[in-house]
C-alpha cells in the first residue's frame, strides 16, 4: 500500500526543467520532497500537494524524501500531445507516453539497429551507480573528448532526473547523451529495452564509449538472488546476443563490515556464476598479500575462469584522478569512494582495459 499525506510547499530550493527539490510542511514538520515537473507540473511556494511518503516513513536510506504525486490547489489541465506511442510506468497512475528510438518516426531512428550486431564493440557494464562517474572520470582523463553514452537500466530508480551524477557529468562535458531503457525514463533518448538501447547508442548516436548500468537506489538483501544488480548477468547475456564485447567493472571492497561484500561482492559472484550464460571480460587488480589471496579463492570457488575471461591487471596509477574525485565527490555504500581504494582500483583497471581494446 502507498502511504500518502498532504503537505504545504514552504520552499522550492532547487528548480530545473527535470526536477524540483522542495521543503514541505506535513503534520507540523518541515521535511524534504521532490517533484518531477514534466509529470505533475511545476510547484510554487504555498501549494498544497499530495505526497507519497512511504519510503521516508519506512526510514529507507535511499528514500529520504517525499515524492509529489499531485498539486491539489490548482486545476490546470495539461493538453500537450504525447510525443510517442510507447508507455512507460505502464498501467500505473503515472504512466507516460514517450517516443522511443525504435519507432521509425523518431528523428534518430537508424535502420542499422535492426541488424542487431555490435560487431564486437566493447560495452562497459557496472552494477552500482557510483561506478558511472568514476569510470567516466578515468576514461576521459586518459583519453579526452570521447563521445560517451550512458544507458540507464530500469533495475533501480526509474527517472534518470534523480541522478546528480548524470546532471554534473553532462554539465562538465564528460557525458554526451543518455538513454533510458525499459521502464526507466527521462533520458535524451528512450528505448524499449537495453538491446535496442545499445544499438541506438552505437549507430544512432555514434558513441565512442557505451556504459550500461543502474541508476541510483540499488536494492540488496542477504538472499543470493535478492538484489537489483542481478541484472549484471543479464546484461552480459544481452551484449553477447548482439555480438558485442562485455567488460564487467568488478565490485571489490575490503572496508565493508559484511563478510559477503569482502573482496568480490557476493552480488557480482552470483551474477557471473549463475546468471550470466555467456562469457565476459573481468579485469581484476593485481593486489598483493591477503587481498590477492582472498579474491583468488573466490574465483576458484565460483569457477569463474571456466566461463569468463579473467584478466589480472597491474594497479593503476591515479595521475591526478584523486584530485578530480575530491572535486567531484562520489559515495558508495555510505562511504567516500577514496576510503576504499580497492573499489576504485576495480573501476580503474576495467576502464583501462576498455580503452586498450577500443578501436
Amino acid at each position: 500500500m502507498l502511504q500518502r499525506e498532504t503537505g504545504k510547499v514552504i520552499e522550492v530550493w532547487r528548480r530545473s526543467q527535470e526536477i524540483e527539490l522542495i521543503r514541505v510542511e506535513t503534520d507540523e514538520r518541515i521535511e524534504e520532497g521532490i517533484n518531477y515537473p514534466s509529470i505533475t507540473g511545476a510547484v510554487r511556494e504555498g501549494d498544497e500537494v499530495l505526497l507519497n511518503t512511504t519510503a521516508v516513513r519506512l526510514t529507507l536510506g535511499s528514500g529520504g524524501f517525499h515524492i509529489v504525486m499531485a498539486i491539489l490547489n490548482r486545476n490546470e489541465k495539461e493538453r500537450n500531445a504525447p510525443s510517442g506511442h510507447i508507455m512507460k510506468g505502464r498501467y500505473t497512475p503515472f504512466q507516460l507516453a514517450v517516443q522511443c528510438v525504435e519507432e521509425e518516426e523518431h528523428p534518430l531512428y537508424s535502420p542499422e539497429t535492426r541488424g542487431g550486431d555490435l560487431q564486437g564493440f566493447p560495452i562497459l557494464l557496472f552494477s552500482l551507480h557510483s561506478m558511472l562517474p568514476a569510470s567516466l572520470l578515468f576514461i576521459q582523463k586518459k583519453k579526452p573528448n570521447l563521445k560517451a553514452v550512458y544507458i540507464m537500466t530500469d533495475g533501480t530508480a526509474l527517472p534518470i532526473w534523480l541522478s546528480n551524477h548524470v546532471r554534473s557529468l553532462k554539465e562538465e562535458g564528460l557525458l554526451y547523451k543518455t538513454i533510458t531503457a525499459g521502464q526507466a525514463f527521462g533520458g535524451d533518448l528512450e528505448s524499449v529495452n537495453v538491446y535496442s538501447a545499445m544499438l541506438a547508442a552505437r549507430y544512432s548516436l555514434g558513441a565512442d564509449v557505451i556504459l550500461v548500468g543502474p541508476g541510483p537506489g540499488s536494492v540488496g538483501t542477504a538472499h543470493p538472488f535478492g538484489y537489483s544488480a542481478v541484472e549484471t548477468g543479464e546484461l552480459i547475456n544481452a551484449v553477447a546476443a548482439l555480438n558485442g564485447t562485455g567488460i564487467v567493472v568488478p565490485r571489490i571492497q575490503f572496508q565493508d563490515p559484511r563478510p559477503r561484500h569482502r573482496g568480490l561482492s557476493h552480488h557480482l559472484l552470483t551474477s557471473l556464476s549463475r546468471i550470466a550464460l555467456a562469457p565476459a571480460y573481468l579485469p581484476i587488480p593485481l593486489f598483493a598479500g591477503e587481498e590477492k589471496e582472498w579474491i583468488k579463492e573466490q574465483i576458484e570457488h565460483y569457477r569463474l575462469g571456466e566461463k569468463h575471461h579473467l584478466l589480472w591487471r597491474p594497479l593503476e596509477k591515479w595521475d591526478g584522478l584523486v584530485s578530480m574525485i575530491e572535486e567531484y565527490p562520489i559515495e558508495t555504500m555510505g562511504r567516500g569512494i577514496l576510503e576504499d581504494p580497492p573499489f576504485l582500483q576495480g573501476i580503474a583497471v576495467a576502464s583501462s582495459f576498455f580503452l586498450s581494446i577500443l578501436k
